[in-house]
């Protein structure tokens, strides 16, 4: 095609956009590069007037954050923030992807604050993030994220200062976010969790009960939500946890830690991301300890605080290795039923785009219930066995 090829721009971004989707399934980092730099011609190239523009920005500014994500490299970040801003400077004020585009910059401003720890990179990502919500419709569909974007950023600037003012905007910004999301939404759960960690700081910082009983009840319902991926209702769990023994609630902190260590296996270690993984080891890895603990406090005996403590360390530890052994030995006498069982488990590990795209847990317990009926010794690679710990 010709240099001067009116079309040129727009073959080059689209020729970006499946490289960057070759990347995403090969894993080579190759094609990512070549993506960024065949979408930055199409920018370079373009009118600085022509309508596409924000668009293309907005697709190198996607590949330059996935680059940063992968190598940490701060020039990424900040060619990111460049063309984010950009986009922002040459859209009008009544155009309606403006609010995007803000958000956007507002969410890379963030990322830089938390690589650079400073505060004023993190007082424009809240100002940024404040218009996009300022100059966005009531009922746009993107409302909530937005909000829960500000109070996210909101939160961040009170653990810095530790100003009340900005811990009570956060909690109104996020609860704010939480009334208006629809029930079935498979960011709900997150979402609920970052309300109840900014209820959770504040009862910490008065000692109001109201808080704390509002936390409880905040944490819990995320396990009522019906898409949440198995570590979202974890991460709920461990928060929840403490609120209850907070509250002198041993039997019921008892009973949540069960269903949490239940509910660890399916945890697909490759379907979370760093910064997740990390959580894993810093938060999840003291989960068996509380529930043996717990066991003992409300009368549960040894045996049940031994099996408790066994079947979460054994699990965490297999999250932390990315190795099941007792998949692999399931896979070598029954490969098409293991097969399904780790497919089960990677999708339920995964946001739903709606609700009909749901992999519940129930369609796993379906699957284990015909493992458990295999011979014992398959068995009993999913199900720990009291027998362990019975005294002659």
């Amino acid at each position: 095609m010709p240099e001067d090829h009116p079309d040129l721009a727009g073959r080059l971004n689209n020729l970006g956009n499946k490289l960057e989707s070759r990347c995403e399934c090969m894993g080579k980092m190759k094609d990512l590069e070549e993506a960024i730099r065949v979408v930055r011609q199409a920018v370079n190239i373009t009118p600085k007037d022509h309508p596409d523009l924000t668009a293309w920005l907005n697709n190198l500014r996607t590949k330059l954050n996935s680059r940063y994500k992968r190598m940490r490299r701060m020039k990424d970040l900040e060619e990111a923030i460049r063309v984010a801003r950009q986009a922002v400077d040459i859209t009008p004020e009544d155009n309606p992807d403006l609010t995007g585009w803000l958000n956007n910059l507002g969410n890379k401003l963030g990322h830089r604050y938390e690589h650079m720890g400073k505060i004023e990179n993190l007082e424009e990502a809240i100002r940024v993030a404040q218009q996009a919500v300022n100059v966005m419709p009531e009922d746009h569909p993107d409302l909530a994220a937005w909000l829960n974007s500000l109070g996210t950023k909101l939160n961040s600037q009170y653990e810095r200062t530790e100003k009340m003012e900005d811990l009570k905007e956060a909690i109104r910004v996020v609860r704010q976010a939480v009334n208006i999301m629809p029930k079935d939404h498979p960011e709900l759960a997150g979402w609920l969790n970052n309300l109840g960690n900014t209820l959770s700081s504040r009862y910490e910082r008065t000692g109001e009960m109201e808080d704390l009983e509002k936390a409880i009840q905040v944490t819990q319902r995320v396990w009522k939500c019906k898409n949440a991926t198995p570590f979202v209702c974890i991460r709920a769990s461990t928060q929840a946890l403490q609120l209850l023994q907070s509250r002198g609630d041993l039997e019921n902190a008892y009973n949540l830690s069960v269903e949490a260590i239940n509910l660890l296996p399916y945890i697909h270690n490759r379907s979370i991301g760093r910064q997740d993984q990390q959580y894993v080891v810093s938060h999840f890895s003291g989960l068996a300890t509380t529930a043996c603990s717990l066991a003992l406090q409300t009368g549960q005996g040894p045996e049940a605080a031994l099996e408790i403590l066994e079947q979460g360390r054994g699990v965490i530890l297999s999250l932390l290795m990315d190795d099941r052994s007792d998949t692999s030995e399931l896979k070598v006498a029954y490969p098409q039923l293991c097969a399904q069982y780790e497919s089960l488990r990677s999708k339920v590990n995964k946001h739903a785009e709606n609700i009909t795209d749901i992999v519940s847990a129930e369609m796993i317990e379906t699957r284990l219930a015909n493992i458990i009926a295999l011979p014992k010794l398959l068995a009993t690679l999913f199900k720990p066995q009291s027998e362990v710990f019975k005294r002659d």
